[in-house]
């Protein structure tokens, strides 16, 4: 609509429509002009570039956690110290002055978390350690998410669509992660490569 208005509008409209590049050049000049081409996708407009699964992982529970100050911190520190990479996270609101914390933990990690949180909960006044679990984590990655509306609800629809329960979340600027039953993991990273348009 703006310009010296070189092209005429219907051939410009014509190459749209058929994906045909074609170039401006200067009816005085030998040079190269401008290359007018359809526009590639960038990163920023793909917000799901890939579909992740984990199956490596287990869930570690510790039920009846003390609502207090440093109750949590001190649970994260001996998995800290006993060198255990922690990923997701959550905790329950508090009922009756206590809390149910639930993680997950890298497979290969499992035993020796297990081990930590017997010593540290050994008298049971800090929390008492739940059964740990083998779940599957899936996760969408792409830039930006968290602050696009949509990529969750999309998501998390596709994975109830297809009788699929989330037992836990987590979100960062670049993924959201699910946690599942790990018989489900497969379909989950199936409905979301679906969901998204991924791997066509």
């Amino acid at each position: 609509s703006s310009g010296s208005k070189v092209m005429q509008t219907r051939a410009v409209e014509f190459a749209q429509k058929h994906n045909i590049p074609f170039e401006v050049r200067s009816t005085f000049s030998t040079k190269s002009g401008t290359s007018v081409k359809k526009k590639v996708k960038s990163l920023e407009d793909t917000l799901v570039s890939g579909v992740a699964i984990d199956k490596n992982q287990v869930r570690v529970s510790i039920t009846e956690l003390p609502d207090r100050p440093g109750a949590a911190a001190a649970i994260f520190k001996v998995m800290a110290d006993a060198g255990v990479v922690v990923d997701m996270i959550v905790q329950n609101v508090a009922r009756n002055g206590k809390a149910n914390l639930t993680f997950t933990v890298p497979s290969e990690d499992a035993f020796r978390a297990e081990k930590a949180l017997k010593e540290h909960l050994a008298d049971e006044s800090s929390g008492k350690l739940g059964k740990s679990t083998n779940i599957a984590k899936v996760s969408v990655v792409g830039v930006g998410m968290r602050s696009h509306s949509g990529v969750a609800s999309t998501f998390f629809e596709a994975l109830a669509n297809a009788g699929i329960n989330m037992l836990m979340i987590s979100t960062s600027e670049i993924k959201i992660s699910v946690a599942v039953s790990p018989d489900q993991g497969d379909e989950a990273t199936r409905v979301a490569h679906v969901a998204f348009g991924l791997g066509k």
